[in-house]
């Protein structure tokens, strides 16, 4: 015969008597131990209850997920009722009501709940994100025996946590679950594109990239740019109270939702990388079109650099800044990928006209920031900032050399593509001969007025860099593709 653990309910009954037993004996106990105990003992009451009746229907992974997940909503949801009969200050000297007990281990028995299930989660993320990592690198999807698949189950977990953190949230108005709550929202975006697998199989054996990265920049930037807005609007409902209750109260800074700065850069930066990996490694043509794609990234850097900006003006932080004009940057680059044609389908075909676009792109970034530098040097209070336009101009310049290098990148390869060993594409009709001839002259057109503009000898170095790669554009496309070059490539 079985255990009684999972063909009775002996031992969850027990579990549960045992969690009322220290109640009555609150007259020779204290209370702060007997609300402890019973938090302790209904937790595992529940415990012995889910892996009697759900253990049969579901792994491992999905059983402690949606257990910890349903049990932080019922402490939650604990916490918003007695929070309506604690009063919001409560002494923690005095002798506390038993209300106040319990919603003390409500709290805790919620924010337990919460870590063991978002620490689930987080490790089937990071797992899938390194076995995606590895899929990318050897371009072919790993063995089911390494690669670990997300499912389903996984939303319902982290909607059970938002919900959980909302109902907390509201219950206690405690501004430092903005954070979690933030995280959760991106968790469940990287979880909703992690179940798009890297790799398809396709004709021939072959197999086909997904979209995943896209789903991915989409549901990153639209937790940034969602969260900023509601911020903007907490932060001027406060600063309207503010100045209709005590207006000297304005001048002095207040931080809104203790680190949510230094995550929003955090999701800045992977934003940034995942726009880039799908500049170098776009979409499959017959899964969607490269232009919804550039759409989509140009939108989406738009939007993430634009909430950054919001950020910037009630704070200003070097590293946001530098994310903020980051993904502005890459916003327009990636909307220049609209010119691209459509044909023709081949990657290989196709490089050095997405290089060009980008080239053009970045080098009008370049000339951009440098613009931006020199017009907001009147923020400046001899040479030094002291308003957000000061301190962007301090930055620009510097910015602006960054991606100028950046521009210069996508100009050496299409200088080099006809020659690089998998290309055996001349890669010299008329039109893109001009195109890209006339991209480099932009390029050192736009150094050459940094560097009067700004005095700086390294935008003149860097010109010189940019017009070797136009000669070497020239020079390689002049040339005859010989024999040996050709036999090289199909090798």
């Amino acid at each position: 015969m079985d255990g009684i653990l999972y063909q009775g309910t002996a031992l969850p009954l027990t579990l549960l008597a045992g969690a009322f037993t220290p109640l009555l004996l609150m007259r020779i106990i204290p209370r702060q131990f007997a609300w402890a105990f019973f938090a302790i003992m209904l937790n595992l009451a529940a415990a012995a209850f889910a892996i009697r009746y759900l253990s049969p229907r579901m792994n491992t992974f999905g059983l402690i997920g949606y257990f910890s997940a349903g049990m932080a909503v019922i402490w939650s949801v604990t916490i918003v009722m007695l929070r309506l009969t604690v009063p919001a200050s409560l002494d923690p000297s005095r002798d506390e009501p038993h209300t106040a007990c319990l919603l003390s281990v409500s709290k805790l028995s919620a924010i337990t709940a919460v870590a063991v299930a978002a620490l689930l989660v987080m490790f089937m993320v990071v797992t899938r994100s390194i076995a995606t990592l590895l899929e990318i690198w050897l371009g072919e999807p790993l063995t089911p025996a390494i690669s670990t698949p997300v499912g389903i189950e996984g939303i319902g977990i982290l909607l059970l946590l938002l919900a959980a953190c909302l109902l907390t949230l509201y219950g206690t108005r405690d501004q430092r679950l903005a954070v979690p709550l933030f995280w959760l929202f991106v968790l469940t975006g990287v979880w909703v594109s992690l179940m798009e697998p890297a790799f398809r199989p396709a004709h021939g054996g072959t197999f086909a990239r997904t979209a995943w990265a896209t789903i991915c920049t989409l549901c990153l930037s639209s937790a940034i740019s969602g969260f900023v807005c509601v911020r903007a609007i907490h932060h001027g409902r406060d600063r309207w109270n503010a100045a209709r209750s005590s207006p000297e109260a304005l001048l002095t800074p207040k931080v809104h939702w203790p680190g949510f700065e230094t995550s929003v850069i955090a999701v800045g930066v992977a934003i940034v990388l995942l726009i880039c990996y799908q500049w170098s490694v776009p979409p499959p043509p017959e899964l969607v079109s490269g232009r919804v794609v550039a759409i989509i990234l140009a939108a989406c850097g738009l939007a993430s650099g634009s909430a950054c900006f919001v950020m910037l003006s009630t704070r200003f932080s070097r590293g946001l800044a530098d994310v903020a004009m980051g993904l502005t940057t890459l916003s327009i680059a990636s909307a220049f990928l609209l010119f691209v044609p459509a044909e023709p389908v081949e990657l290989g075909h196709r490089y050095p006209m997405i290089f060009n676009a980008l080239m053009v792109g970045l080098t009008l970034m370049a000339g951009f920031w440098s613009w931006v530098g020199q017009v907001w040097r009147q923020q400046l209070d001899d040479d030094r900032p002291w308003t957000v336009a000061g301190h962007l101009a301090t930055m620009a310049p510097r910015f602006s050399f960054f991606v100028a290098c950046l521009a210069l990148i996508p100009a050496s390869l299409m200088s080099m593509w006809p020659r690089l060993r998998p290309i055996s594409e001349a890669d010299a009709s008329l039109g893109r001969f001009t195109a890209a001839v006339a991209a480099h002259l932009f390029l050192i057109l736009i150094l050459i007025r940094n560097r009067r503009r700004t005095e700086r000898s390294s935008f003149g170095a860097l010109a010189i860099l940019v017009t070797i790669s136009m000669i070497a554009f020239i020079v390689l496309r002049v040339l005859p593709m010989t024999s040996s070059v050709i036999h090289g490539a199909q090798g």
